[in-house]
């Protein structure tokens, strides 16, 4: 595969948009039906991960402006898929199709060793870190 797939463009916004595999599935979840609106139990309905990490995912979609969020207070909300940019439609569309095609490059940029971490983690990463042993020097 040509190292070119994956633009710079497209890294970028990775790094500054994506925090967990799960979190981009979310995002490709409402990417790929743009009209349609989806409650956080939906859209576990097809993740099936965990569905207080899909809402955390959802309201994270919603603070970075690639998702709406609507209550009519009646019933749990609803998010669709409406970035506040076109650029940033452009993006998760070209996200989209390099996706389909070369998962592997983008989860490599997601969890890149030398990544800054932009957004809360990932809730069963930050209950995972709990256990880990600290060595004493």
């Amino acid at each position: 595969m040509s190292e070119g797939v994956l633009t710079d463009r497209i890294r970028n916004f990775v790094e500054h948009y994506v925090f967990a595999v799960e979190h981009l599935e979310v995002m490709l979840l409402l990417e790929a039906a743009p009209e349609a609106t989806f409650t956080a139990d939906e859209v576990y309905g097809k993740i099936l991960s965990s569905r207080g990490s899909i809402t955390a995912w959802l309201e994270t979609m919603v603070a970075h402006g690639l998702a709406v969020k609507s209550s009519s207070g009646q019933g749990a909300p609803t998010y669709q898929f409406a970035p506040s940019t076109p650029e940033l439609r452009e993006y998760m569309q070209d996200l989209a199709q390099v996706y389909r095609a070369y998962p592997v490059r983008v989860i490599e940029v997601i969890y890149h060793p030398g990544r800054r971490q932009q957004a809360p983690q990932d809730p069963a990463q930050s209950f995972a870190n709990a256990f880990k042993f600290r060595q004493h020097t």
